[in-house]
């Protein structure tokens, strides 16, 4: 067949998965070798006439289901202990199937009449259906974890000798396979889930395939950012030296991990994106009847340019909705709710693209439809010309100023001596450096980018000093805190915590969001909870489970109920 010589990792701008389903992409022909085993031609036909059942008419197919059977089956192991031709085989012919069948017909079905006659046939390696009971939903999201689970395996291995790319590309994915992790144990935690995929998962049992995965702990090189525009909001030249990013690279000790950011989610940090994540159609009805529909298509159309799922149009366009009928349309074009809005989508693009000029490119293009014509108290696309590394590090500066009273407050559960956990040390490291990193870049009148004038009118003198002293916090754990968690400290002033949330008396709780909403903040559905207290006041509480308000609820000490 086609690339047989072909080594995992060695093709250019692949990664090392993406070169594996390479192998089974043109098999050779057969005409003049139908006595080879892998050109068997009663097999084709007994294949080819399982899946005529299944209503699949490519003729090709069963020739090519054939071939790379016969090749997963003789293949040995190549080079890494990762690879293995079979798994590979099983996600590439259920991608097949799933693409050409029916919708008539039940994906586990279907693969066991692609695989029903191939298991008669010797293997050396004995490739099977290897997950005979999965739902094609189970197949797609296990296939996304296995893909990035094997690349990270390889590339920090030492499998591939084009890493610096290679890092950029594979960090793209992350968000999504960690939404597929997430799904999975989700699922597979349910009292009423208990196929072969499950089994592994959870069982103990299981490899590296089924594993939390990681984030890529550095990257090797870093290449320099080129702007091919050239107009006024152009990046001056000392900004397109990279060299400053390399002190950004954090020991995988240093970030944080998903557990620790939910630990500060379910604290109510950023707790505005989750509300943008959760948001819906009825969001852009309340919003002066906005077209979804047709903004939808055009925002769809930038996300397949530039490589991002058009799954993911319906939801920008809704937040974008939900954004301005928060910050009302009669208010600034520069509200909160617009940072907000920003800050969220650029985190989904940031996390998707892979070029790093496609980063502010595909922000504008998608901002150029949201927008339309009539601007007229329409959120501004903030910081046009950024570039990735500035846009995470002002994400970073702007959270902490809009949560910096609730981190107060939570660090003065822990007493008057400057405690914390270790989720919020590392939060306040991160935010410290990228507000140290952004005030070395923006001199007061050295610079007119638009972020800079926001940090050195906003930011760069009213929290510093505070920042400074709160990310020094000795870490301690829950064993330690004191159990009169509100007789330090000065409460939170409410309006210093953000926007209030919706306040419409409902619970809102979605089912699974587009995979979109995961990334950052709004970890599944949104709560909005009613609550008054004697003041007239009325907060708003987050949560994607009851639970998780809770805490919250009991540092704001207010009588919260809410109305289903």
């Amino acid at each position: 067949m086609a690339g047989d010589t072909l080594l995992v990792g060695q093709v250019a701008d692949m990664l090392p998965s993406e070169g594996t389903y390479a192998l089974f992409k043109e098999p050779s022909e057969c005409r003049r070798r139908a006595n080879a085993p892998e050109c068997n031609t009663e097999l084709i036909k007994d294949v080819g006439t399982a899946l005529k059942a299944l209503q699949i008419k490519d003729k090709d197919l069963p020739s090519h289901i054939v071939q790379n059977w016969h090749y997963a089956c003789t293949t040995k192991e190549g080079g890494s202990p990762y690879y293995d031709l079979c798994y590979f085989f099983y996600y590439w012919l259920g991608t097949q199937v799933k693409e050409k069948m029916t919708e008539n017909y039940d994906f586990k079905y279907a693969m066991e009449g692609a695989y029903h006659h191939l298991k008669s046939t010797n293997c050396d390696n004995k490739c099977t259906n290897i997950y005979r009971d999965i739902s094609d939903a189970f197949f797609k999201k296990s296939k996304e974890l296995f893909d990035y689970n094997y690349n990270y395996k390889i590339l920090t291995q030492g499998g591939s000798s084009n890493k610096c790319s290679l890092y950029e590309k594979l960090s793209t994915t992350l968000a999504k396979a960690r939404d597929e992790y997430s799904w999975l144990g989700r699922i597979c935690g349910s009292e009423d889930s208990s196929n072969s995929y499950c089994a592994k998962f959870q069982g103990g049992n299981g490899g590296w395939e089924y594993q939390e995965p990681n984030a890529l702990a550095e990257v090797p090189c870093e290449e320099e950012d080129t702007f091919e525009d050239d107009t006024e909001d152009d990046l001056d030249e000392d900004d397109l030296d990279e060299e400053d990013d390399e002190d950004d690279v954090e020991k995988k000790e240093d970030k944080l991990t998903a557990t620790e950011e939910q630990e500060l989610k379910s604290s109510g940090l950023g707790k505005e994106y989750g509300y943008l994540g959760d948001s819906r159609e009825t969001d852009c009805v309340s919003y002066n009847s906005y077209p979804l529909e047709s903004i939808k298509e055009k925002v769809e159309s930038v996300l397949g340019s530039n490589h991002i799922s058009e799954d993911y149009a319906e939801k920008i366009v809704t937040a974008w909705c939900f954004a301005h009928w928060k910050k009302e349309a009669r208010s600034s074009a520069d509200s909160d709710w617009c940072y907000y809005f920003y800050y969220w989508l650029g985190t989904k693009v940031w996390e998707r693209v892979m070029d790093k000029n496609e980063f502010f490119t595909t922000m504008d293009q998608i901002y150029q439809h949201l927008r339309g014509s009539n601007t007229d108290g329409k959120c501004n696309h903030m910081y046009k010309k950024i570039k990735k590394s500035d846009f995470k590090r002002m994400e970073k500066i702007f959270d902490y100023y809009k949560d910096h009273q609730l981190i107060k407050h939570e660090l003065n559960k822990y007493g008057n001596d400057n405690h914390c956990k270790l989720a919020y040390s590392k939060y306040l490291k991160e935010a410290l450096k990228a507000y140290e990193k952004i005030k070395s870049k923006c001199p007061e009148g050295g610079t007119t980018h638009p972020y800079c004038n926001d940090f050195n009118t906003k930011y760069k003198q009213q929290l510093y000093d505070e920042l400074q002293q709160l990310a020094k916090c000795k870490v301690v754990d829950d064993a330690t805190k004191p159990t009169n968690l509100v007789a330090h400290g000065p409460q939170p002033d409410v309006k210093d915590m953000g926007p209030k949330p919706p306040s419409e008396p409902e619970l809102r709780v979605t089912e699974q969001s587009a995979t979109l909403d995961h990334g950052r903040g709004g970890g599944g559905g949104h709560t909005t909870a009613t609550a008054t207290d004697d003041s007239g006041v009325v907060p708003g509480v987050t949560s994607a489970l009851g639970v998780v308000a809770v805490p919250f609820i009991t540092f704001l000490l207010y009588k919260v109920s809410i109305q289903l």
